[in-house]
């Protein structure tokens, strides 16, 4: 005698069994390719911070030298003027000295 299967439990194992195949592979495809993307993001990111440190550390030594070089220009210009302020303090006690001077020793001023 013939077994008698039933065509649709033995067409349900088959399905069960493709369907079960193309997840695989598709797990198998997927997972890999997900790995790859999110290690590639975690090294551009590591990439960019590292950019962005060296960016920051330039620009940070670029502004210590312009403040560096602005205390030097300002420390100049305040000695000159305190030089010049000198000299001409001293060359105006040396006029008014003068003054009285000639104030003193002219006769109109008696």
């Amino acid at each position: 005698m013939h077994s008698v299967r039933s065509p649709d439990v033995g067409g349900k194992d088959l399905k069960g069994r493709a369907g079960l195949l193309a997840l695989s592979l598709l797990l198998l495809t997927l997972v890999p390719m997900w790995a790859a993307v999110i290690g590639e993001i975690r090294h551009e990111r590591v990439l960019t911070e590292a950019v962005a440190r060296k960016d920051a550390m330039n620009l940070a030594t670029a502004f210590e030298a312009h403040v560096r070089s602005v205390i030097r220009q300002m420390d100049m210009i305040l000695l000159d003027m305190r030089l010049t302020c000198w000299i001409n303090d001293r060359s105006s006690r040396r006029s008014a000295k003068s003054s009285r001077r000639m104030a003193a020793s002219s006769p109109r001023w008696r």
